[in-house]
C-alpha cells in the first residue's frame, strides 16, 4: 500500500510542478515605464473588498500542503465542486466524542463518502445528478480527492426554522435537515459556508481503516499538495452566495 501511495504522490507532485512552471512562463513581468522607479512600484496591490464572516475569514490560502479532510457525501461534494452550493450542514456523528462536532479547521480537503442512502436524502435534481455520476465514482477501496475548502463563515443554528431558511441553498431534503437537527441531546445544527477550490488533478489514495467510522474529520497519512488549485466560483459569484447565506440566517439584519 505504501509503494502505491508513493507512486501516486510522485506523479501528482511532478504534474503540480509542471503546472506551476507553465503558469510562471506565461505570466508577463510588469515594468514601470520610468526606469528610475523601483520594480515593486509597478506591482499593484489587489483591491480591497468588504468581507462578511463569522469565526473564520476567507482569504488567501495559508497552506500549500494539507492532510486534514472533511468527510461528506459524494453527491454533496459534487454540488460544492460545481459551485451549485457553498453550504455544509453538519450535526456530527457518534464518533465525534462527548463534545460533538466542532468547527476545528479553517481549511481542509474534501473526503467524499459513498453512503448508500445519500440518493434518497437529497432533492430530486440532486438525485438525477447522482444517477449521472454514480457509475464514475471510485470503488470503496479508493478515496478520490478533488477539492479543498476555505471556511468563509459558520453558525451554530439553534432553531429548526432558521435551518429551514437555508432551503434552496443546498441539496438536502427538508426531512433530512429536521432529522439532523433533532438528533442527540442538543437541538441544533452547524451551517458552514466554504469557498471551494479544485485541485489541478484528482488524487486517488488507498482507503484505510483509520478513515472509517461516523466522524467528520480524518487525517491522511501524508500531505496532499494543493498548489495550483483554482476556485470553482469567481469572486462575484461567491460573494453573492455568501451574502445570501448570511441574509438567510439574519433576516432582520442582525449580527451574529
Amino acid at each position: 500500500m505504501d509503494r502505491r501511495w508513493e507512486q501516486v504522490w510522485i506523479r501528482h507532485l511532478a504534474l503540480t510542478i509542471l503546472s506551476m512552471l507553465r503558469s510562471l512562463l506565461q505570466t508577463p513581468l510588469k515594468v514601470h515605464p520610468d526606469a528610475s522607479m523601483r520594480l515593486h512600484h509597478s506591482i499593484s496591490p489587489p483591491p480591497l473588498r468588504p468581507r462578511v464572516d463569522c469565526n473564520f475569514r476567507s482569504g488567501p490560502l495559508s497552506l500549500s500542503l494539507m492532510r486534514t479532510a472533511f468527510k461528506e457525501w459524494a453527491i454533496v461534494v459534487d454540488a460544492l465542486g460545481r459551485g451549485e452550493q457553498i453550504i455544509i450542514l453538519r450535526k456530527g456523528g457518534i464518533s465525534e466524542g462527548r463534545g460533538g462536532f466542532q468547527m476545528e479547521h479553517p481549511e481542509f480537503l474534501f473526503f467524499p463518502t459513498l453512503f448508500h442512502q445519500q440518493r434518497e436524502s437529497v432533492t430530486y435534481e440532486a438525485q438525477m445528478r447522482y444517477d449521472h455520476i454514480a457509475p464514475s465514482l471510485p470503488s470503496p477501496e479508493i478515496v478520490r480527492i478533488e477539492y479543498y475548502a476555505e471556511v468563509a463563515g459558520w453558525r451554530q443554528v439553534d432553531s429548526l426554522s432558521s435551518a429551514e431558511g437555508l432551503r434552496g441553498q443546498h441539496c438536502w431534503r427538508d426531512e433530512v435537515i429536521a432529522s439532523r437537527f433533532d438528533w442527540g441531546r442538543e437541538k441544533n445544527i452547524f451551517a458552514i459556508a466554504v469557498r471551494v477550490h479544485r485541485l489541478p488533478l484528482p488524487i486517488e489514495l488507498p482507503m484505510s481503516p483509520a478513515y472509517g467510522g461516523c466522524k467528520s474529520w480524518v487525517e491522511f497519512e501524508k500531505d496532499i499538495v494543493v498548489t495550483g488549485a483554482q476556485p470553482v466560483l469567481d469572486q462575484q459569484a461567491f460573494d453573492l452566495k455568501l451574502n445570501r447565506f448570511f441574509t438567510a440566517l439574519n433576516p432582520a439584519g442582525q449580527s451574529g
